[in-house]
């Protein structure tokens, strides 16, 4: 009769049989008043329960006008999530809260000003 697999076998080949998966998104908690981020969040909540190891690549919650880090406690504590610097135009770029066309010359792109933002290239 063949000797029963101990657990930290079954563990062992349960590591190896899961996969990992990045996902990279921008809405994902801690942004509060948006909808957006429910579907990331319970998308990253049941993978690991299917076999996928899941990253979440995700901005600083200084990208967003407002934060609830209530909606943290949801995501997995085995799942890392990381932060990566981005800025919010209207917020951390415009003036008077308008993005002045001077700076879509700079970067090089015409024909992304539009409407109001005309005034100022």
């Amino acid at each position: 009769m063949p000797r029963p697999r101990s657990l930290t076998d079954m563990e062992k080949a349960d590591a190896a049989a899961r996969k990992s998966v990045l996902i990279v998104a921008y809405h994902f908690p801690p942004q509060a008043g948006s909808s957006g981020f429910l579907r990331t969040l319970k998308f990253v909540r049941y993978l690991p329960e299917n076999g996928w190891d899941p990253i979440v690549l995700t901005v600083r919650a200084s990208a967003y006008e407002r934060v609830d880090f209530g909606e943290m406690t949801k995501v997995p504590p085995q799942v890392p999530v990381v932060g990566n610097a981005c800025l919010d135009t209207k917020r951390h770029i415009s003036i008077a809260g308008v993005y002045p066309g001077s700076l879509c010359r700079i970067a090089g792109s015409r024909g992304c000003c539009r409407g109001s933002l005309r005034e100022f290239a």
